[in-house]
């Protein structure tokens, strides 16, 4: 979907800093509440949230203050995440990628590309796959012809530009980068340069509009192909130095703890006045519910405490001028998966108490457990990930050990 709204003259003179994006999104909550089902029935956004997006500028709530942004700390994209996932899992994942993908394009495309994204007029909101799924050359006068078909363009529906990424090849075959990884780049481009093919329809996460969309042999200069897998961003806040893959899986994170959150709150409502065979009252006055509900929440307190812990103290590091170190990268990549793993079992935990209520439709906590199984098939969430983490955690703890000895 497209609205009229999007034009927002001056952008770069614009600054956000003043906003205050958690209290936009907590105001938000009854209307998103409100639109979620038909939202969920055309497979995209509604346009009144859309427009409420853009309308208090919470779409560029993490792209830089030059460029007319909020440039969020990495606290505040957890905690504006979540809450608004608390609302609706479908629009916290829309707003978790375009918002992101945004900063990809405001941290490490080139100048041409800002010029055109943030020069004036319709302000870039920016979706995509930075996966390096399709295939680039190098031509003769060094630019760059690619093409590829790209899926999970979530937030789509609302964007005018898109992000794509490209893995480099050339005669001899793909070319290695000095740590021996494949050359990539990432294609920036307006709306009307790709294919936008309809085809979401799934289980859950049903209104992201992550729909397919489709590269077909363009050709760009080098500021339109740039790298953002990199930690030298081109502009922006000295956080930007953590990866804006950080950042990607940051979002993550905080879509899912919104998800368990809600979840925990359906669950204490819905127990409070269900009876079930056997019981003799409310369920919720029983221990075994109360039991099961402590431990669940226990482990939403937990998780979203480590994962802020996580993300700050890579944000501290980038502040000082440093990368990430492999064992601060293993441990981000670590969670990123588990909170997949474990999220989705606190939601399906409530589900479960939830009786008849969680399969009788409209069903807030049955959407969650539709929504939240489906952000686990992520790629993020792959176990090959915990594979990877776990030599650079072995070695810590083997660390530890000989320091004592």
């Amino acid at each position: 979907m497209q609205t009229s709204s999007q034009a927002v003259p001056n952008a770069r003179t614009q600054q956000s800093e003043a906003i205050d994006y958690l209290s936009i999104v907590k105001d938000m909550a009854p209307l998103v509440n409100r639109e979620a089902r038909a939202a969920e029935e055309q497979g995209d956004l509604t346009a009144p949230v859309v427009d409420l997006f853009l309308d208090t500028q919470l779409v560029w709530f993490m792209t830089p203050h030059e460029l007319g942004g909020g440039g969020a700390s990495i606290r505040t994209c957890i905690e504006v995440l979540e809450e608004l996932a608390r609302s609706d899992g479908s629009t916290g994942w829309s707003l978790m990628a375009t918002s992101i993908h945004t900063l990809y394009a405001s941290g490490w495309a080139g100048d041409q590309v800002i010029d055109a994204m943030f020069g004036g007029g319709e302000r870039a909101i920016v979706a995509g796959m930075p996966g390096p799924i399709g295939k680039a050359t190098r031509q003769a006068d060094g630019q760059f012809r690619g093409s590829g078909r790209f899926g999970f363009a979530s937030g789509s529906g609302y964007a005018n530009w898109f992000l794509a990424g490209m893995t480099l090849v050339d005669d001899g075959g793909v070319p290695l980068m000095a740590n021996g990884e494949p050359q990539t780049l990432t294609f920036f481009l307006p709306r009307d340069r790709i294919t936008y093919v309809r085809n979401w329809d799934v289980l859950g996460l049903k209104a992201t509009a992550s729909n397919d969309f489709i590269v077909n042999d363009e050709v760009v200069s080098p500021d339109y192909a740039t790298n953002v897998r990199t930690f030298t961003p081109l502009r922006g806040p000295d956080r930007y130095r953590m990866g804006g893959l950080a950042f990607g899986a940051a979002g993550h994170c905080a879509v899912v703890l919104g998800m368990m959150k809600r979840a925990l709150e359906e669950i204490a409502v819905i127990a409070s006045g269900k009876s079930r065979l056997g019981y003799g009252g409310p369920i919720g006055k029983y221990p075994t519910f109360q039991k099961d509900f402590a431990t669940q929440e226990a482990i939403y307190t937990a998780v979203r405490t480590r994962v802020i812990d996580i993300f700050e103290d890579l944000e501290r590091c980038a502040e000082a001028g440093d990368a990430p170190t492999a064992a601060q990268w293993a441990r981000m990549y670590q969670f990123v998966a588990w909170v997949h793993d474990v999220g989705p079992e606190v939601v399906r935990n409530c589900h479960a108490w939830a009786g008849s209520s969680g399969i009788r439709e409209p069903s807030v906590i049955g959407r969650y457990l539709r929504d939240s199984s489906t952000a686990r098939m992520h790629s993020v969430a792959d176990p090959i990930k915990l594979v990877n983490a776990a030599p650079h955690l072995i070695e810590l703890y083997a660390d530890r050990s000989r320091d004592r000895a």
